[in-house]
């Protein structure tokens, strides 16, 4: 989760691969961009949040990581497509996450096709809430 830069001191010839400057960095990319954030309230990643910033300026158009937890790998990755959005997500055996889907526009509900299937979900602050259960999740909507 961490970056680490490998720095010369030239007086001393040693070298320190454990460099934090860009750390932030990589939390950055996995809790906003990618949206892997841990739930406070369920300590060792059993319930965590999905809640990626999608990138709607163009300058960033797809995105995809995963992040080992004690359960399991947990993965999510969207992408621009021509229509709107893609998400695929995937949640390990025994936890259970909640996905938040940013929404731009000013509406109660979304409709989405979770895993083929169309499905209304109510928008509340701009965002569409889902609770996922383990397993792989393909989420796609249009861009309005």
């Amino acid at each position: 989760m961490f970056l680490f830069l490998k720095v010369r001191y030239s007086a001393l010839q040693e070298c320190s691969f454990n460099h934090y400057s860009f750390g932030s960095v990589g939390a950055w990319l996995y809790n906003y961009v990618l949206g892997i954030q841990r739930d406070e309230a369920a300590p060792g990643w059993q319930h965590f949040y999905l809640q990626p910033q999608l990138e709607t300026t163009g300058a960033l158009t797809w995105a995809r990581g995963h992040y080992d937890s004690p359960y399991g790998r947990i993965e999510s990755g969207w992408r621009r497509t021509e229509d709107g959005w893609s998400y695929q997500a995937v949640v390990p055996a025994n936890t259970t996450a909640t996905l938040r889907l940013p929404v731009s526009q000013d509406a109660d509900s979304l409709v989405l096709a979770v895993n083929g299937v169309q499905r209304s979900v109510a928008v509340q602050h701009h965002a569409a809430e889902l609770e996922l259960a383990p397993g792989t999740w393909q989420i796609d909507w249009p861009a309005k």
